[in-house]
């Protein structure tokens, strides 16, 4: 009550009095699938409130900032409970961005995810407009995880933040995402590194890392970077997807960036004694976990399919969404932390093999004469009504058709041919 009343959502309780019955109101109209007229109706039948769709309209716009607080205060008792409950080590934490559009075809908002890949579930998200950026300073540091994302994170205040805050970074590299230097201060040539990758598959280096913004006091800090050949297909595909890029810009690609697309290029703070080059690459591709996560939302909550124009009511209906994820997590995790109950049995293995048995012997083709007597042919199986061969004929007029296995046609089977009911019984015919 106290925080509703505080956002400013139940400043007149006329027709809603508790916030419960505004949270109702707004999972209704959210993740409910409801119209604003619907809900409202919905409402009032159910004996929830009685207020009309321009009401709910204002009073779900009233909510947004609310609702954008409960999400917050849940993910804090999360990184709360992940701090009591982590022992000390490392953990992985996967970014990415994805795309709201609204009515129309346009793009109006961008969810930044954060997926804790230990637990399996949500750490930090925020929701900005189509112009927020997708950087590393989104979500806060925690000292000893190691946060991976894709190349368009790969930028020098965002790495900056990272290791200034204990925690270290797996990114995918641009051809032009950083300013690349050598240990004397020159520029480094990527393309004799990409030839010495292309030799013996992988290739490693360290770098430093410059600002190359105007002119700004900088003090270049070293990172690995990592250079993995792709196959052939993937490069292919690579490539294909540069030259496209190229084109929608209007620019004439290079052959440094068609070059580089045959690679997987990688920038890390990890320390190479401790995570070799083939365990990065490793960390780096369990990254599409959080793309599972932005499609399970988009397909199972529905959350690309934003009704709302007006900003704070688009705010309403998205915030209602994450809410009933991240409470859908909650409970997941109850049954995966939960021990198994009952009698113990014993465990089967993940890989095992049935019992040996004899095997059948050979079927033998025959080559007899396909019009065989009726006493000498042996009884064919039928196949299942959702079948081709027993399925109705469009047109319920004409008797149907059955196709014989044998002789590789098809006859009406009121002349002189056995008619299969749909129990599977036959009636010999006359």
């Amino acid at each position: 009550m106290a925080s509703a009343q505080a956002s400013g959502a139940l400043v007149r309780r006329r027709a809603v009095q508790t916030p419960m019955t505004l949270l109702r109101l707004a999972l209704a109209y959210g993740p409910g699938g409801l119209s604003l007229r619907e809900t409202s109706a919905w409402a009032e039948g159910v004996g929830v409130a009685r207020l009309s769709d321009v009401a709910l309209l204002k009073r779900l716009q009233r909510a947004a900032g609310w609702l954008g607080g409960l999400v917050g205060e849940l993910l804090a008792e999360r990184a709360q409970l992940a701090r009591e409950a982590s022992a000390p080590g490392r953990w992985l934490r996967l970014i990415d961005g994805t795309v709201v559009g609204g009515p129309g075809g346009r793009t109006q908002w961008r969810l930044h995810l954060t997926f804790d890949l230990s637990r399996h579930c949500l750490a930090h998200v925020e929701l900005t407009d189509r112009h927020g950026a997708e950087k590393l300073e989104r979500a806060p540091v925690e000292r000893g995880e190691i946060r991976v994302g894709d190349r368009c994170y790969a930028r020098p205040e965002g790495l900056l933040y990272m290791i200034r805050g204990g925690g270290d970074f797996v990114l995918r590299l641009g051809v032009r995402s950083l300013k690349l230097l050598q240990a004397d201060g020159r520029p480094f040539g990527l393309p004799t590194f990409l030839r010495r990758a292309a030799k013996d598959g992988i290739a490693e280096t360290t770098v430093l890392v410059g600002h190359g913004r105007r002119g700004k006091s900088w003090q270049p800090f070293p990172v690995r970077l990592i250079a993995v050949r792709k196959p052939p297909g993937a490069a292919a595909s690579s490539r294909r997807a540069a030259r496209r890029a190229s084109q929608r810009q209007g620019n004439r690609i290079s052959r440094q960036t068609l070059n580089a697309a045959n690679y997987l290029l990688l920038v890390t703070s990890l320390d190479g004694a401790t995570y070799p080059a083939a365990m990065v690459i490793a960390i780096y591709r369990l990254r599409w976990q959080v793309e599972l996560l932005a499609k399970r939302l988009k397909s199972l909550l529905h959350i690309d399919r934003l009704p709302a124009k007006q900003t704070q009511l688009a705010r309403c209906w998205l915030y209602a969404h994450l809410l009933l994820a991240l409470l859908v997590e909650d409970i997941t995790q109850e049954f995966l932390d939960s021990p198994p109950s009952g009698p113990r049995h014993r465990a089967a293995r993940p890989f095992a093999v049935a019992p040996h048995q004899a095997p059948p012997p050979p079927r033998t083709r025959s080559h007899s004469h396909p019009r065989r007597t009726q006493q000498s042919a042996a009884p064919r199986r039928t196949s299942p009504l959702s079948s081709v061969r027993s399925a109705p004929t469009p047109n319920a007029l004409s008797p149907p058709t059955v196709k014989l296995a044998n002789m590789g046609e098809s006859r009406d089977p009121s002349i002189n041919q056995r008619v299969v009911r749909p129990n599977g019984s036959r009636l010999s015919p006359g």
